[in-house]
């Protein structure tokens, strides 16, 4: 049977279709093109979320190391490496874990702050060695009060070994006081001193916790109600755990 004109022309565009999808779909990805999505979303206010679903259409694996690129790139404003620093961690994941430590270090704090975000966000895997060490210096020694701040929030969240000898020496650095006052991070610390076992704060903290925690109390009394939380908190270390008790027990 004779085939149609019509027909024809239909499997001549059928076959053109499947023979161009592949290319179409396969455009290769390029570190200026990334560049460009990244600064046209910032300066059309697009929601870093609806630009995050159209990479996860369009990315190859591969590309991820492309943001990672552009986040370490100082030449760029620190909002475009602060999307390709969020991109690179929301779609490569586990495998973006190595990266991160790296910008825990950055010049910019909203990289620095960027870093954290990322070690939450992938969780207690990527807060281990040296990376939990940074961390805590970020906790400690940081000199913008935001990130410091941050950092101890990241420290409690995913309990990172060691988090209560680092809520002690914020707790004890005057640098989060202002006028004998607790400038946001000492009440922090104290809350989540209070939420961790009791043996955990006493082996971290050392057999003069609870002189160290009323030597914080007598110099900054400024603030009755942060004199009281230290009080509340050196009471509990007096008491006898359930742990410890059984343990007493079962020597017995």
């Amino acid at each position: 049977m004779p085939i149609s004109s019509q027909n024809l022309k239909r499997c001549l565009i059928l076959s053109l279709l499947l023979i161009c999808s592949p290319l179409w779909a396969a455009v290769p990805m390029s570190k200026s093109k990334l560049r460009l999505q990244i600064a046209d979303s910032r300066a059309q206010g697009i929601q870093f979320n609806s630009l995050l679903k159209k990479w996860e259409k369009t990315l190859r694996p591969s590309d991820i190391e492309m943001l990672r690129d552009l986040a370490q790139d100082k030449k760029l404003k620190d909002t475009d490496r602060y999307i390709a620093f969020m991109g690179m961690v929301r779609l490569g994941g586990k495998k973006s874990a190595a990266w991160v430590r790296p910008f825990l270090k950055d010049s910019s704090w909203m990289m620095r702050s960027a870093a954290l975000q990322g070690v939450a966000i992938l969780g207690p895997e990527a807060a281990k060695g040296e990376t939990s060490q940074e961390v805590f210096n970020l906790a400690t020694k940081d000199p913008a009060l935001v990130i410091r701040s941050q950092a101890l929030e990241t420290v409690a969240a995913l309990k990172i070994p060691g988090t209560a000898r680092v809520l002690l020496q914020s707790l004890e650095d005057k640098k989060n006081y202002n006028a004998g006052k607790p400038v946001l991070i000492p009440q922090k610390a104290i809350r989540v001193l209070s939420s961790l076992p009791v043996e955990t704060v006493l082996q971290e903290g050392g057999p003069l916790t609870a002189e160290r925690l009323k030597a914080v109390s007598k110099k900054y009394s400024a603030n009755h109600r942060f004199r009281l939380d230290i009080a509340r908190l050196v009471a509990k270390l007096k008491i006898p755990s359930k742990t410890s008790l059984n343990a007493k027990a079962s020597k017995k």
